[in-house]
C-alpha cells in the first residue's frame, strides 16, 4: 500500500478531461494512517533481554519491530529520527 495526497492528485489532474477520475478519487474510502516510529533495542544485564527505548517493552529475542508499541528497530543506540 502507498499513501498519496490525494487533494494534490486531485490539483494535478487536468480538469475538463478526467471529470470520472476526480470523482472516483473523491469518493475513495480513506484509512487512519499514523507515522512510523523509529527506535532501537537496548540491551539488559539479565540474560539476554532487550528493551524497547520507545516504550520499555522487553523481549528475548531480537525483533524487527516491537511487539508492543510498533516501533520500526531500525536505529543504533544515540540515533534520532
Amino acid at each position: 500500500m502507498r499513501l498519496i495526497d490525494a487533494d494534490e492528485l486531485l490539483i494535478a489532474l487536468p480538469s475538463p478531461e478526467m471529470r470520472v477520475t476526480k470523482q472516483l478519487i473523491k469518493e475513495a474510502p480513506t484509512i487512519d494512517a499514523e507515522p512510523v516510529k523509529h527506535s532501537h533495542w537496548e540491551k539488559l544485564k539479565i540474560l539476554s533481554l532487550r528493551q524497547c527505548h520507545t516504550c520499555g517493552h522487553v523481549e528475548g529475542y531480537n525483533a524487527n519491530y516491537c511487539a508492543n508499541c510498533g516501533a520500526k528497530m531500525d536505529l543504533k543506540d544515540g540515533d534520532s529520527k
